[in-house]
């Protein structure tokens, strides 16, 4: 039980991160689609600062602090040929 509930915990940590910041002011919308298993898909994600996260009801999804960061996610899909063949680290 003890591992199930440190599982637990990390993930309402994630789950629980504030809104509001600096007396009261919103940070931008964080951005979310769903989560992929690929391997070139999560380099991307890295590459750009996103993070796997937890919608609500409990699955995994793939997260971006503002669009600036999904936008540079998605222009890192021209790569993923170069990806593919092992030319990008």
């Amino acid at each position: 039980m003890k591992r199930g509930l440190s599982l637990w915990a990390t993930i309402f940590i994630i789950k629980e991160s504030p809104r509001k910041i600096n007396g009261g002011k919103k940070m931008t919308k964080t951005i979310t689609i769903p989560f992929s298993p690929d391997k070139f898909d999560q380099w991307r994600l890295s590459k750009v600062g996103g993070q796997i996260s937890f919608n609500k009801a409990g699955k995994p999804i793939f997260q971006f602090k503002n669009a600036a960061q999904y936008h540079e996610y998605l222009e890192l899909n021209a790569q993923r040929q170069n990806f593919m063949k092992g030319e990008v680290r």
